[in-house]
């Protein structure tokens, strides 16, 4: 039996209901399909309970390939957070075909949480930026990151079971680590953090204090939303007349 299939085959419904947080990090590190496959074997109970313990790139490959009622289930009984993080990931036309499955209250919910007012972070940044959980090993992450499907992959981003930011780990002191060192061990604090509801003028102002490429974003709970790079900030600062430029731009010009 391969690796995956023993790993499988240990994610039981009482493991899944019960330690959400264990299962998904486990899941995490398998495929898409092997996560799939081990939801689809479970009651609608244990399925909520580990879909809400995904991280949101994770959560989203499920969602998508689920049977339509089960996704409807899941959307309708999560935490909206949780279910915006995952839909977030999704191409807008898919979006809208599993928020129309959905009860109408819940639709609107969703919705209003997704729709940033123009001008704030939440409406620049990039939410699908996977993330590591910092309960992980250095061999478990290096797993995780061979089982994410996003190419360009440079931020990466710590978090706790709660979703909330940790910090952030460059990817060569990651493949340089211990393999059986804690990535808790290695990883960086993040000394300057933007809120979703921020103005974006507001935080360009800081950045013109900060050597920052990319800024992540988190929520009014202190929930890892995404991150927002220099250059987008640059562009919108500059439609609003300004000749502000980032710290490290302008450095680099001198």
């Amino acid at each position: 039996m391969s690796d995956e299939l023993n790993a499988i085959s240990m994610l039981n419904e009482h493991f899944l209901t019960d330690y959400p947080h264990e299962a998904a990090r486990a899941l995490e590190a398998q495929s898409a399909e092997a996560t799939l496959q081990v939801m689809q074997g479970r009651s609608l109970k244990a399925q909520l309970r580990c879909w809400q313990a995904l991280s949101p790139d994770r959560a989203a490959d499920v969602l998508d390939a689920l049977p339509a009622g089960i996704a409807q289930h899941l959307l309708n009984e999560s935490d909206p957070q949780i279910s915006v993080a995952a839909l977030a990931q999704l191409a807008p036309a898919r979006q809208e075909v599993l928020l129309a499955a959905v009860a109408e209250p819940v639709r609107r919910e969703l919705r209003e949480l997704m729709q940033y007012r123009r001008g704030t972070v939440g409406s620049l940044m990039d939410p699908r930026i996977a993330t590591l959980g910092a309960a992980l090993t250095v061999a478990e992450a290096i797993d995780r990151l061979r089982n994410i499907r996003q190419e360009g992959l440079r931020e990466l981003f710590v978090v706790d079971d709660q979703m909330k930011l940790v910090g952030q780990i460059g990817l060569g002191d990651l493949l340089l680590a211990r393999r059986e060192r804690p990535i808790r061990e290695i990883t960086r604090t993040i000394e300057f953090v933007v809120r979703d509801s921020d103005p974006v003028a507001k935080v360009a102002e800081a950045m013109q204090q900060q050597p920052l490429e990319v800024l992540p974003v988190v929520s009014e709970q202190g929930r890892f939303m995404g991150a927002i790079r220099a250059p987008e900030l640059m562009t919108v600062v500059r439609q609003q007349g300004s000749r502000w430029r980032p710290a490290w731009m302008a450095r680099g010009s001198a």
